[in-house]
């Protein structure tokens, strides 16, 4: 048997073995549909927190985690503040 060969059947028996578990391929796929949930509302323009609380009707401490792990890794850019420099408003970045 070639070196190849063996390498291949150490994968295949690996993933076999390692299945990801239910929980996390759920909590994977709420990830991904929040996500896409926050971008297109951002494209119809720059919201706030708040405004997007309002429109998904999730809580505001769950938006918030998830328009924070959109900016960290670029998915969405950081705008203006409001009138009462109270609220940043998020956008889709400019390309």
């Amino acid at each position: 048997m070639t070196e190849e060969k063996k390498k291949q059947l150490t994968v295949t028996l690996m993933k076999e073995k390692r299945t990801v578990p239910d929980e996390v391929k759920e909590k994977s796929k709420k990830f991904v549909r929040i996500r896409k949930a926050i971008k297109a509302s951002l494209k119809e323009g720059p919201k706030n927190i708040p405004q997007l609380v309002e429109e998904m009707k999730l809580p505001t401490d769950v938006v918030t985690y998830y328009v924070m792990s959109l900016r960290k890794f670029g998915d969405i850019a950081v705008g203006e503040l409001d009138e009462d420099d109270e609220y940043y408003s998020y956008e889709l970045p400019k390309k």
